[in-house]
């Protein structure tokens, strides 16, 4: 029988639930440990950032890394490359050659964006997901007075708009 476990962390700021349960819970709870012990929490978290951003803007390398008819071997040592010219710390490219020496490296933008909801709920902020029909404005005055009176107690509020 399975069992999946959920693990809290608390570090000053706020208490930090993992989620073991899932494949993205287990390597950015592992990663987000690893940077407290450093004390480099702040690092990582930028580091974690402008990966995440690569991978975004990058589409020759995020083909290159979802594309199944390269070895894993060959795909952790470009993007570890990169890292480095990109000025990524030590402990994140270690990261990312464990997640690819592993044969994940097609779940790392999840596992990145597992590792900033850590960090978003370390600090307390809320994250919103906001569905409609139709395209709403980016600073949207209706939703910081309705909604931020109920979320007095986060920082700041990371919304998301989705169209349906």
């Amino acid at each position: 029988m399975l069992q999946f476990t959920r693990r809290c962390f608390s570090s000053g700021l706020g208490k930090v639930t993992f989620n073991t349960s899932t494949l993205e819970g287990r390597y950015s709870s592992a990663l987000y440990s690893a940077a407290v012990k450093q004390g480099s929490f702040e690092k990582i978290e930028k580091d974690v950032v402008n990966l995440s951003q690569l991978l975004k803007s990058d589409l020759k390398l995020t083909s290159f890394l979802d594309n199944p008819s390269v070895e894993k071997a060959a795909k952790t040592k470009t993007i570890s490359e990169v890292l480095r010219k990109q000025g990524i710390s030590e402990l994140t490219v270690n990261f990312v050659g464990l997640v690819g020496g592993n044969g994940r490296i097609t779940k790392l933008a999840s596992i990145l964006e597992s590792y900033l909801d850590l960090v978003r709920q370390q600090r307390g902020d809320a994250s919103v997901t906001i569905t409609s029909v139709d395209v709403l404005p980016a600073h949207s005055s209706s939703f910081r007075v309705s909604r931020q009176s109920r979320l007095k107690r986060y920082s700041p509020v990371w919304r998301e708009d989705s169209l349906n």
